[in-house]
This record gives C-alpha cells, sequence and structure tokens, in this order.
C-alpha cells in the first residue's frame, strides 16, 4: 500500500528491513537502501534471511545513529532553500 515509516526505527539505532512497496517514502531516495542503512527485501525468504543475519550481526546502536546523521546531513536544508527562493521571487514580483 506504500509502506510503513521505515525512518523511525533509524532514530534509534536500528537498520530496518523493508519490502519492495515503500512508495509513501521515496522521497527519501534509494540511496538510503544503498548506504546499507535499510535492506529492502523482495518477498518472504528474503525477510527470513534478512532477519537471521540481523539478529547475528554485532552492530552498536551508536554507529547505526552516526550513520544516519552523516546519511541526512548533507540532504538538509531544502525546506529554508525553498522558502527563500520564495520569498526572492516575491520581492521581484513586488518590484513590478
Amino acid at each position: 500500500m506504500g509502506g510503513q515509516n521505515f525512518l523511525e526505527p533509524l532514530v534509534f539505532g536500528l537498520k530496518p528491513i523493508i519490502g519492495p512497496y515503500w512508495k509513501n517514502f521515496a522521497w527519501v531516495g534509494r540511496e538510503i537502501v544503498a548506504s546499507g542503512l535499510v535492506q529492502e527485501v523482495a518477498d518472504e525468504n528474503e525477510l527470513v534471511a534478512g532477519l537471521l543475519t540481523a539478529i547475528d550481526a554485532d552492530v552498536a546502536k551508536d554507529q547505526v545513529i552516526k550513520q544516519v546523521q552523516d546519511f541526512f546531513e548533507p540532504r538538509k536544508g531544502g525546506t529554508l532553500q525553498v522558502c527563500q527562493q520564495i520569498i526572492d521571487t516575491l520581492h521581484i514580483l513586488e518590484k513590478r
């Protein structure tokens, strides 16, 4: 149907495993999967394999949180940039 919010577990240092239906969060981009922060699986067999691997993995939550911060840091500021463009456009229109 579009997926649950898989970003929430990342904030707590947990790497989620998601299915192929995450169109509601497509705005995050496939880079988050490529980065290894999120694992995408195609079906229940891949899910079981992914869960078994994750259970055996010894990943520190603080390390995951740092990876999340590093991933999102260069992607911050979009709202501020768009707002500034709107303000600049309004100033141009106001001068006309």
